[in-house]
């Protein structure tokens, strides 16, 4: 009938507020997970949804009924296998959960009741429109952020260009100088280049030097040198008892 027809409207628009808290939280929670619900329609025509984790399902034993975030008890995701009661403003379910309140896939699916109320999650009715209003303005502020990275970029750049334009076509460009300066430079250079001559020169000459003199010296040294048969100890030894290296006043 028409009413019933609304009845499960109404029902699956309250659900789809509960999915997409959910989904909400955990996609802040670990954003690059890939967190994504697909909602099917089983052979009874009922329409269920599966939650899926990079694609993969994180329950293999068929759908739920709603994938509910349950903020005040456990903070786990829980996915909801059936409702057992409700009053006028939360329903009560049976579940298995499905993510741990740390964001981790869970390994132990266990089985709980939960509490939800009827104005689409376990918080007051204005949690959505709240959550939906920071993740707009966390959008809001990415784009500003990525548009000042933009500017800032293309400020760089243009900064480069006339710098870069600059030096490929004239190159560094040198000082003027006067006729004066110019004749002082080439004095200067011309005397540098007197001095370094000079003395490239002298240490040729001592090199040369040196190395004919040292031979020769050691050559003289060598003929000029007494040999050991014409020292006579006895001669020596007689000399030095008699003082006659000695001064006159000592």
């Amino acid at each position: 009938t028409i009413e019933d027809i609304t009845i499960m409207s109404s029902l699956n628009s309250a659900n789809s507020k509960i999915n997409e808290r959910a989904l909400r939280h955990l996609k802040n929670l670990k954003p690059y997970d890939g967190w994504s619900l697909d909602v099917y329609t089983n052979s009874s025509g009922k329409e269920m949804v599966m939650l899926r984790r990079r694609n993969a399902p994180l329950y293999t034993k068929g759908g739920f009924e709603v994938v509910s975030y349950d903020e005040h008890d456990s903070k786990c995701v829980i996915g909801i296998t059936s409702f057992i009661g409700e009053t006028s403003k939360t329903k009560f379910g049976r579940g298995i959960v499905l993510v741990e309140k740390n964001g981790d896939v869970a390994r132990n699916q266990k089985e709980v009741r939960v509490s939800i109320k009827k104005d689409g999650g376990g918080g007051n009715g204005d949690d959505v429109g709240r959550m939906a209003r920071k993740e707009k303005e966390l959008n809001e502020s990415r784009q500003a952020m990525r548009r000042n990275m933009d500017s800032a970029r293309d400020a760089f750049r243009s900064r480069q260009s006339p710098a870069s334009a600059g030096g490929s076509d004239a190159g560094p460009s040198l000082p003027d100088l006067s006729d004066e300066q110019t004749s002082e430079m080439a004095k200067l250079g011309l005397m540098l280049i007197g001095v370094l001559t000079i003395l490239r020169i002298l240490s040729s000459v001592f090199f040369t030097g040196y190395v004919l003199v040292l031979p020769l010296g050691i050559m003289y040294a060598m003929s000029n040198c007494p040999s050991e048969e014409s020292f006579d100890a006895k001669k020596e030894l007689k000399r030095v008892l008699r003082g006659h290296h000695l001064p006159e006043n000592h």
